[in-house]
């Protein structure tokens, strides 16, 4: 290899190390905006996918993101060494490394994608003539891509760019008007902008110009919609609710014995929520561990603990329904109980299950390929995922509920909120990753999901973070990892729907439009040139 090629390679494996660090450390937002300018530079460089082969452009894709998606899922090392699935070590080890590698990998190939298509489109007359939309171009690959990813088991949004956002509140407000997506257009189209301006000398102060002024218009916005939010409380009174965290993780907690352990402090905790004020309780998910009306005991214990404090909990535990053709289904659920004890209609159940986690996928090949792997189901029975919104119902408030996985999944949230969702409430277990980078990054796409939707949103965790957030993402109470505790705080419920709610993501169809018609307006002014050619004056077109 030469040493340009060896030097093209590192810039491209720190410009995906670069990427990744406001995912790791969000305090760190701004480093979003110029971590792709290497990889960039070289993508839009005078060797770069423009000129080069496919096979090229999508090595080097494979590169830059395999780069990111090492540093992002990094936390998968904290499972080790998986005392609770009863692996030996080596096992464990194992399939700690399968995750981390084979998910990084799984991911960055199909993302590798997006610079061979970039490729593709740069034989496009237009996109010769017009540098300016290679930023664009890549941008919109990059969020089709982002979105994609929420269509199967194997694409799993976790490492999305907005999420690197979600300490900066300004940056992240118009979220409610386009999605997550636009920020990660955002993100995409500075750097692009950027590394274009290096290659470009002429005309280099407008295009910083331009990305300059898109950040401090969105920036902008964002500062205007937070001053104005302080006065917005809504028109319905103020609820005050409770998140509880037992810190008893699922290590304990699957064992027999921690169950007396675990039912006493989450009575405790919310014993101390109900004295601070709460009305309305939140426990994690499977915090109870088994299927809670089918043990006398312990539901008569939550039931007289509802009506001893005079308050609504949500619990999470296991719930079986009769299916179609009359056999058992169990369900990851959350169940409501009122101030009476009496439980509520409408049990919540989880909607996105967990892949490895809550079932296993393609399990007839996993198990030939991989066989450790296809023994990570955590559940005796199957599980089984839920089908709609389910809205629980307090009060008269409506509630949207979303449990662990559900929340990175922008859709989901969207149809609890069309459905009539005023408030809602997300139970997690995430004592998987202790407190590594993953429990921030989750905690970092309910954040995003409360500005998408205009909602508060309370997150109970069983190890943390727990978190009640404002709509404008504002985390107005939080819990850290691996500390035991409650906290109270007042929520609005709000029934305006934000233009992402009404509109969906119009911003992707947008972009699959615009790519589409760079070949398409290439044609079109190809065959305009031939009939001017050959057509004479009476064929010109004006």
């Amino acid at each position: 290899m030469t040493r340009s090629g060896i030097t093209n390679i590192a810039l491209t494996v720190v410009a995906g190390l670069l990427t990744a660090i406001p995912l790791l450390f969000p305090n760190a937002f701004l480093v979003a905006f110029v971590a792709q300018v290497p990889y960039f530079y070289l993508l839009l460089g005078d060797r770069g996918a423009g000129r080069m082969r496919l096979a090229s452009a999508y090595r080097w894709g494979l590169c830059y993101y395999m780069s990111y998606y090492i540093a992002i899922y990094h936390w998968f090392l904290y499972l080790y060494p998986m005392e609770f699935t009863g692996f030996s070590r080596g096992s464990a080890l194992s399939v700690v490394l399968v995750a981390w590698f084979g998910l990084s990998l799984l991911q960055a190939s199909v993302f590798a994608l997006i610079p061979l298509l970039f490729r593709l489109l740069c034989r496009a007359p237009l996109m010769k003539k017009h540098r300016i939309l290679s930023p664009l171009a890549i941008a919109a690959l990059w969020i089709i891509f982002e979105w994609l990813q929420t269509l199967t088991w194997a694409g799993v949004p976790w490492a999305r760019l907005s999420v690197g956002q979600y300490s900066y509140l300004p940056m992240i407000q118009s979220a409610a008007l386009l999605g997550s997506y636009f920020i990660s257009f955002l993100i995409v189209f500075v750097n692009g902008i950027v590394a274009l301006a290096i290659l470009e000398k002429k005309g280099r102060g407008i295009l910083i110009s331009t990305a300059a002024a898109l950040l401090v218009a969105n920036i902008g916005y964002g500062e205007l919609v937070l001053r104005l939010s302080d006065y917005k409380k809504g028109e319905r009174e103020m609820v005050v609710v409770a998140a509880i965290q037992g810190n008893i993780s699922s290590h304990e907690k699957w064992t027999a014995g921690s169950r007396r352990k675990s039912l006493h402090t989450y009575e405790m905790l919310s014993r101390e929520a109900a004295q601070r004020g709460a009305s309305l309780i939140v426990w994690p998910e499977t915090v109870i561990p088994y299927k809670l009306l089918s043990n006398q005991e312990s539901s008569q214990k939550v039931k007289d603990l509802a009506r001893e404090l005079g308050v609504e909990l949500i619990v999470g535990t296991f719930i079986s329904e009769k299916g179609a053709e009359g056999e058992e289904m169990s369900y990851n659920a959350l169940l409501p109980i009122g101030r009476e004890g009496e439980i509520l209609p409408y049990a919540y159940k989880k909607r996105h299950l967990v892949p490895f986690g809550e079932y296993v996928p393609m399990e007839g090949v996993i198990k030939v390929l991989i066989p450790p792997l296809a023994e990570l189901d955590m559940y005796a029975d199957p599980v089984f995922a839920g089908d709609g919104s389910m809205l629980i119902e307090i009060d008269g408030i409506k509630i949207g509920a979303l449990i662990c996985f559900d929340s990175i999944y922008e859709e989901l949230t969207r149809e609890s909120v069309r459905d009539g969702a005023e408030l809602l409430v997300l139970s997690t277990n995430d004592s998987w990753f202790f407190d590594s980078a993953a429990v921030y990054q989750h905690n970092g796409h309910a954040v995003m999901r409360a500005v998408e939707s205009g909602r508060y949103l309370v997150r109970a965790a069983n190890t943390g973070i727990s978190s009640i957030i404002a709509p404008s993402g504002k985390i107005v109470a939080q819990l850290e990892p691996l500390v035991q505790g409650q906290i109270v705080a007042g929520v609005y419920p709000r029934d305006e729907l934000t233009l992402y709610m009404w509109m969906g993501n119009v911003i992707v169809a947008l972009a699959g439009v615009g790519l589409a018609l760079i070949p398409l307006f290439s044609v079109f002014e190809s065959n305009r040139k031939k009939i001017r050619r050959f057509g004479g004056d009476e064929w010109k077109i004006s």
